[in-house]
């Protein structure tokens, strides 16, 4: 796998994206995983701000949110309430 052979897992793409934030929008669970396993950093925002818990809840993507809020102890809870209101109106 690219990690083990030293992959920057914050490496961005033009509009400041990180691959978690890919994963997270895209719902791939096993790839949010292994980067958060890895050590990808779950606050890293995008040139407009977003991060992954923002992809995660613009997709709709309910397990992908589940694994980023129980990776840290750090979240921002109102983050999270903010990306859950914005899930509404998907519902």
């Amino acid at each position: 796998m690219l990690i083990n052979r030293g992959a920057d897992l914050e490496a961005r793409d033009e509009i400041g994206r990180t691959p978690l934030h890919l994963a997270a929008r895209e719902n791939c669970v096993e790839s949010v995983k292994i980067l958060l396993a890895h050590g990808a950093n779950i606050f890293s925002r995008d040139d407009d701000g977003w991060c992954a818990l923002d992809y995660a809840g613009s997709e709709g993507n309910v397990e992908i949110l589940n694994i980023l809020t129980s990776h840290s102890s750090f979240i921002n809870y109102r983050d999270v309430m903010l990306v859950l209101m914005q899930m509404m109106h998907f519902f």
